[in-house]
């Protein structure tokens, strides 16, 4: 059973975030904003996540989550029952001790001919941990 401070839900983002071209709307935002870094920016030009990024700066760089995802909402900003999107979107003006798990789908963070599956985790509105996730091959397959 889930804690009621912690919202893990199977549907992805894609539905709630209305797509792939959001992903275009953040890449050009972010490319274009002065206060976002140097490093940051070649990043998000290579499509490429790494350590720092904020929800939308890494959606920028990967394009917008798939699959399962998790909020833990900071039980000192936000209710138990307030919708994980509307904690997603604060992170970056506004983060807190919320921690995010997103999942990810492209060929650009691993330089793959196939896409692969990663993980991003964020902490205090940052990206601190980018995990690939490894395809299990059965016993004599």
């Amino acid at each position: 059973m889930i804690a009621r401070s912690q919202l893990a839900l199977l549907f992805g983002l894609v539905v709630v975030f209305a797509g792939c071209g959001r992903a275009d709307e953040f890449r050009s935002k972010y490319l274009a904003d002065p206060k976002v870094s140097a490093e940051i920016k070649e990043a998000i030009r290579k499509r490429v996540v790494i350590v720092g990024m904020c929800p939308f700066e890494v959606f920028a760089a990967a394009g917008m989550p798939v699959g399962i995802y998790e909020v833990t909402p900071d039980p000192k900003k936000w209710r138990f029952d307030i919708a994980p999107p509307v904690i997603i979107d604060a992170q970056c003006e506004k983060p807190d001790e919320s921690v995010i798990w997103l999942t990810f789908k492209n060929k650009t963070q691993f330089g793959t001919a196939d896409p692969v599956v990663f993980h991003v985790r964020f902490e205090k509105g940052r990206s601190v941990l980018i995990t690939r996730t490894h395809k299990i091959t059965p016993a004599g397959a």
